[in-house]
């Protein structure tokens, strides 16, 4: 599938989840790959070292720091995403409104400007109770960087 999508220019993200072991075949041609520092370690068997997932045919890692930020690695080399420093609650639904905001602004905002809305997407999850319901709309998270990260 992820070589019918990249035959069609489509960009390919992927967020193995829950962690395990990863063929070449499936990493390779994905354009970014979305982890956190556990699915790191899995993924790397250990070593923690995102550039060893590049040498296997990523495009770019995106990972993801809980309140330290995130940072992109590609072989241009490491961009830190800084955190929004927010009054969180529960980071239950963190993760999962990071990889959304970053799958759905990809397209129109590039890189930069994806990884930020996700950061604030993330950072909006942690202020509200649950996973669901904690979700932030993009006018939110559009809101909340027009005010500079201010909720």
């Amino acid at each position: 599938m992820a070589q019918r999508g990249r035959a069609a220019g489509v960009t390919l993200v992927l967020n193995p989840s829950p962690a395990q072991p990863m063929p070449d075949e499936l990493l390779r041609g994905l354009d970014y790959l979305v982890l956190n520092e556990r699915a790191l370690h899995v993924l790397t068997e250990g070593t923690g070292d995102p550039t060893a997932l590049l040498d296997r045919g990523v495009g770019s890692v995106v990972l993801t720091l809980g309140a330290r930020g995130a940072c992109l690695v590609s072989r241009i080399g490491v961009g830190d995403v800084a955190p929004f420093r927010v009054s969180s609650v529960d980071s239950t639904a963190a993760g999962d409104a990071f990889l959304g905001a970053l799958a759905a602004t990809l397209p129109e905002r590039g890189i930069d400007g994806a990884l930020r809305a996700a950061s604030a997407a993330g950072a909006l999850a942690t202020t509200r109770w649950g996973a669901q319901a904690a979700l932030p709309t993009i006018e939110e998270v559009d809101a909340f960087l027009e005010r500079g990260g201010a909720v």
